[in-house]
């Protein structure tokens, strides 16, 4: 398929979504079929739940493993990590003032981090490198289809319970900073993939002991045991998890607001989601109507 043909839902509806997907793949991915020159086409967003297949059963990876997948230059935070090392490597020695000057090392990344960091990593705020290296919580799952599900912080999950936040960043500090995920009634998982986005699980946190405080779980499970999960997820239409077309930790938040965030529709009946929801991406088939009746191809 042409990255035009992609770009218009009338195309879609024949193929499956694993069809839709690895077309995508083919040209780079979601940010290649929706770029920020153009609006993000409303269909897009209410059909999107067709790429995400939710898991039925979680093992915490232990802490060795889980650093391993966490170890990887897809995600900003690792590379926010590796931009820090890199300015933690530097000495006095390397600022001391020459005749000619400051004239500071070759740059000296973490073991594992690329030749070279990003420029737009390396330009990154303050504000913005730590809100990326704490948008994970460092614990990480494989599921029953051996994928890996990534545990987010505690402030990801204010969309997911409760009424709709009014301040979402102060919100999302103080559920982050104060309440933390023992304090938090879901957890929030992702699995990014190929193409820049991500598939997304939100999962309840029950209470696991008496009194306001600290009475909930800050993960899933122990470590290499196996968690059935699937009575637990949420499926509120308003709160379940959904899938992003970009996934914050590894395409960054100005891009996941861009594609996920902004055409978000706080309302039962604005997402299209699969009949079963556990199925694979070659099963399903795309709505030609949304949930009021009304042609998808049409709402642009």
């Amino acid at each position: 398929m042409k990255v035009e043909e992609l770009q218009k839902y009338e195309y879609w509806i024949p193929k499956t979504p694993h069809e839709i997907f690895f077309a995508a793949k083919a040209h780079g991915g979601w940010k290649t079929v929706f770029p920020a020159a153009k609006p993000f086409p409303v269909w897009a967003s209410k059909v999107r739940n067709y790429f995400n297949i939710l898991p039925t059963c979680l093992t915490r990876l232990p802490e060795k493993n889980a650093r391993h997948l966490l170890d990887r230059t897809m995600f900003l935070p690792f590379l926010v990590r590796a931009r820090n090392d890199y300015w933690a490597n530097r000495t006095y020695q390397d600022y001391r003032p020459k005749p000619w000057g400051y004239d500071p090392p070759p740059f000296k990344p973490h073991p594992r981090a690329p030749a070279k960091i990003p420029d737009h990593i390396m330009k990154l705020s303050q504000k913005e490198a730590i809100a990326q290296q704490q948008a994970l919580s460092g614990d990480v799952y494989l599921d029953n289809h051996n994928r890996p599900w990534f545990q987010m912080a505690a402030g990801s999950t204010i969309y997911h319970w409760g009424d709709h936040p009014d301040s979402p960043t102060a919100e999302a500090i103080y559920q982050d900073v104060v309440m933390r995920q023992d304090d938090t009634p879901v957890f929030k998982l992702v699995s990014p993939d190929d193409n820049g986005g991500s598939q997304e699980v939100i999962i309840f946190n029950a209470e696991i002991k008496d009194g306001p405080y600290n009475n909930r779980n800050k993960a899933i499970g122990e470590f290499g045991k196996p968690i059935i999960v699937k009575a637990a997820i949420e499926t509120d239409p308003i709160l379940q998890g959904s899938y992003n077309y970009s996934e914050t930790t590894t395409q960054g938040l100005a891009e996941h607001e861009r594609r996920d965030v902004k055409p978000h529709v706080h309302n039962t009946f604005f997402y299209v989601n699969p009949p079963d929801p556990f199925s694979a991406l070659s099963q399903r088939r795309f709505p030609v109507l949304d949930r009021e009746g009304k042609p998808l191809a049409d709402q642009v």
